[in-house]
Parts: structure tokens; C-alpha cells; sequence
């Protein structure tokens, strides 16, 4: 009796689907974790106003705080905290994770908040906008008042 060699139809349909199953788990699971990188992210941005508020309300180094949001051309867009009433050198930085991107500021440009001095209130309105690289309207927006309440939207 001579042996066969290969694979039956059956046996192959049977790899096709438990490899379509498998696919399509890790596609969901690369899906999820932008989503969950998005709301990670938007969670610390909002820690890190926070943070440069409360300096500038504490009256750190008696002077105000800020936070800028940089969105480079060729690079991570990030964000540093700051001391003073314009951004020369920073406090902290922080890089976006690698899934995500600024729409505000656009690309090439840059936000500064900056908050006074005991009461942290800023000159004006500003919003942050973050996204998920090639899904732009999965987005999360930060807004930052006058006087100095944060939102998340």
C-alpha cells in the first residue's frame, strides 16, 4: 500500500480557519490597545497640567508654571513642563506613545500653558487635542480654561 503525502482538503480548510480565528484575535488586541493608549495618555497629559498648576499655585521658585505641547515634523510629538513665563528650558518631558499623535497643536507647531502665579489661572482658553495615528476621529481633547479648570472631552 503506498502512503500519501500532503495535506487532505479538509485538513487544510481546518488550518485556514484556526489561523483566520487566531488573526483575528490579534487584530482586536491591536485595536484595543490604541484605544487603551489613548485614554492612558489623555489621563496622564491631564496629571501633568495638574502638576505644572499646582506648582505655579504652590508658588514653586516664586515664579509661574507651564506646560508645552510640541508637535515636530520629523519626530515624537511630547510635552515638558516648565518654570517661568515662557518656555527656555524644561522641568520634565514627556513623549507620546508611539500609537498616537497631536492634532492640536498641528504638526510643526507648538502650545504653551502657562498658569500665574498663587491663583494658576492662564491667559486665555487652550485646547489639546490627541489621536490615534491613522484614526482621526478617535480623538480625546483637553481643554484648559481661564481659570484654570481642566476637561477632558
Amino acid at each position: 500500500m503506498e502512503r500519501r503525502r500532503g495535506l487532505t482538503l479538509i485538513e487544510l480548510l481546518i488550518a485556514v480557519t484556526v489561523l483566520t480565528f487566531v488573526s483575528s484575535g490579534a487584530i482586536a488586541v491591536f485595536y484595543n490597545q490604541g484605544a487603551e493608549d489613548l485614554d492612558t495618555e489623555t489621563r496622564a497629559i491631564y496629571t501633568r497640567i495638574e502638576e505644572a498648576a499646582g506648582r505655579a499655585s504652590a508658588g514653586v521658585q516664586g515664579v509661574p508654571w507651564g506646560i508645552r505641547f510640541e508637535n515636530p515634523i520629523n519626530s515624537a510629538s511630547f510635552y515638558s513642563i516648565f518654570s517661568g513665563s515662557v518656555y527656555l528650558t524644561s522641568f520634565r518631558d514627556y513623549t507620546l506613545k508611539p500609537t498616537l499623535e497631536f492634532e492640536n497643536p498641528p504638526s510643526g507647531s507648538s502650545v504653551e500653558i502657562v498658569f500665574s502665579e498663587v491663583f494658576a489661572t492662564t491667559t486665555g482658553t487652550n485646547s489639546i487635542i490627541v489621536r490615534r495615528k491613522g484614526l482621526p476621529n478617535e480623538k480625546k481633547t483637553i481643554t484648559v480654561s481661564e481659570i484654570g479648570r481642566i476637561v477632558i472631552e
